[in-house]
């Protein structure tokens, strides 16, 4: 290489830079949001892995997923408003409760109720994993509005909407 000339960076190597940056914008909003969970006595959104990581960015809205175990956001958060990436992060933190703590909520009626229910019998985690998946989403929500004090709607365009932190509309039936 002469003095001029400067190293090329494959598709690859560039994929790694703009994950390795996302990470440093995205990481401490994410704290911030565990910490709210946290003093709410919620810890195991602080306790997931964190992940940058393109394996989830699927279609126009798909922006982030969670195991329980690990929680995993798009590099692509980064490009949007701050009260989406605080939305979809309050979005994961309510699955991540969910996620960990199998029976304690459900979604009935329209609201969210909380069974308290300790070491569940099988039947009944059967149909905690049975639950729509409508319900499912529905859950998270109703726990980050809970924890986080603050709505989480849904804003852009019909077939393409993401959370949003204080503003947006309700979340859309059967929203994939």
């Amino acid at each position: 290489m002469g003095p001029r000339s400067r190293p090329v960076l494959t598709p690859e190597k560039r994929r790694l830079v703009a994950t390795a940056a996302a990470r440093r914008v995205l990481e401490p909003p994410w704290r911030e949001i565990c910490a709210i969970f946290e003093a709410a006595g919620y810890d195991a959104p602080g306790r997931a892995k964190f992940t940058v990581t393109t394996d989830v960015r699927e279609g126009c809205r798909h922006f982030a997923a969670t195991t329980g175990d690990e929680v995993m956001f798009a590099p692509q958060m980064v490009d949007l408003p701050f009260d989406s990436c605080a939305g979809i992060m309050a979005h994961e933190a309510g699955h991540v409760v969910d996620l960990t703590a199998p029976c304690r909520y459900w979604w009935q009626g329209g609201e969210l109720v909380e069974a308290h229910v300790v070491d569940p019998p099988s039947r009944l985690i059967g149909r905690w994993n049975a639950r729509p998946h409508d319900d499912v989403e529905r859950i998270a929500d109703a726990i980050a509005m809970m924890v986080v004090g603050v709505k989480i709607g849904y804003v852009g365009s019909p077939g393409c909407v993401v959370q949003a932190l204080g503003r947006g509309r309700r979340r859309p039936k059967d929203l994939r």
